[in-house]
């Protein structure tokens, strides 16, 4: 129940609505469902924790931004530096001395480039999936770090590691930290780049991810028919990444899996006996019918 809180299907507010059991529903400050909001401010009577003011500074949804803008809850400005609400970025806009400059490079309303000077960018505009702001990281590129921009689902992002070179180096165990990012990514053209790399990912951080073709992937690694997808590996590779698949199927419905918002995994978290539920608690697919 604790965790129903985070979750944005509105059926999960609808059961909040009738429990009454305790629950902090200062949690609902994460929670971007309009009635999130409204159950939040009548179930703590406004007094939140510094926390909860954090998370609410950083929720986009409108009636996050009216409590905020109207004064009703303070503005933690680190955290509402990040918020791409287009209310919240026009008041941003009008307090610049107020700016957390990390965060704002990571918020990823266009308007906000106006406001990134050169002196102004740091390495966080990796995370900004606007075209204006990775426009800006291609023309900076010492700004670019490989593991972050990885990540990043903005096709032009995938761009800038080809054109920039940047699937090399960067080890984290005996994996490459961008290419395990890179698996994260719902940009569909990253999951191309990852079947000619099967190798050197970690089968298990592809679970969460929503996007159909990362689906496709995880369908065949768990039926074992993942090699029609790479029919001219070599042997040797083919055994080397049957280990690691069979290494992330013991944990096949662990955090990764259940956090996955596309309803296609739930065929496949039906063959798991246990499944993490705190996890799935928070995820929207669970009202699917």
């Amino acid at each position: 129940m604790q965790n129903l809180t985070k979750n944005p299907h509105p059926s999960a507010i609808d059961i909040l609505k009738e429990y009454e059991g305790h629950i902090d529903f200062g949690e609902l400050s994460t929670n971007e469902t309009p009635e999130a909001i409204q159950l939040m401010m009548e179930r703590t009577k406004g007094i939140l924790s510094e926390t909860q003011i954090r998370e609410l500074s950083l929720n986009r949804s409108d009636e996050a931004v009216d409590l905020l803008l109207n004064g009703e809850v303070p503005i933690d400005w680190i955290y509402f530096s990040a918020n791409s609400n287009s209310r919240a970025v026009a008041h941003i806009k009008d307090n610049e001395e107020k700016i957390c400059w990390s965060n704002l490079n990571r918020n990823s309303h266009p308007d906000v480039c106006d406001l990134l000077e050169p002196s102004k960018l740091t390495q966080m505009l990796c995370f900004n999936t606007s075209d204006r702001a990775l426009d800006i990281l291609n023309e900076n590129p010492r700004y670019i770090l490989s593991y972050l921009i990885a990540s990043n689902p903005n096709p032009k992002a995938l761009e800038i590691i080809k054109n920039h070179n940047l699937l090399t180096g960067v080890l984290y165990s005996s994996t490459p930290l961008a290419m395990n990012n890179l698996a994260k990514s719902t940009n569909p053209d990253a999951i191309d780049l990852l079947i000619k790399n099967m190798d050197r990912f970690q089968w298990r951080e592809i679970f969460a991810n929503p996007s159909d073709k990362a689906v496709n992937l995880i369908e065949a690694c768990h039926t074992g028919t993942w090699q029609q997808h790479c029919p001219y590996m070599a042997i040797d590779l083919r055994d080397k990444i049957e280990d690691q698949i069979r290494y992330a199927r013991k944990s096949w419905a662990t955090e990764e899996m259940c956090k996955n918002t596309n309803p296609r995994v739930l065929d496949l978290l039906r063959f798991s006996r246990d499944l993490n539920y705190e996890s799935l608690s928070k995820n929207p697919i669970i009202f699917t019918n």
